[in-house]
């Protein structure tokens, strides 16, 4: 287990420093939202932005909370975990 969390240690901090991933957390931080929807906040395009979901995800910052259908697609409502102090020792 603390082997996890020290591998994952660097994954947390450039999660955390890197800008658009922060416009991402602030955006998700209270209210669950779509890669779309996020992307539209951020005059950004959505494709441009699964790689800075994913990877946040893949270390527990960020979760898919819901699932919705959109047409024929399946969205994924994304929200920020809250981050507590043992993920850093």
């Amino acid at each position: 287990m603390a082997k996890d969390r020290c591998e994952q240690k660097p994954g947390i901090a450039k999660a955390l420093l890197a800008e658009k991933k922060i416009k991402i957390f602030r955006s998700i931080h209270s209210v669950p939202k779509t890669i779309k929807t996020i992307a539209q906040e951020l005059n950004e395009e959505p494709s441009r932005l699964y790689h800075h979901i994913k990877k946040p995800e893949t270390i527990g910052l960020i979760e898919a909370v819901k699932e919705g259908q959109a047409g024929n697609m399946t969205q994924k409502y994304y929200l920020a975990k809250q981050i507590d102090g043992s993920q850093f020792t």
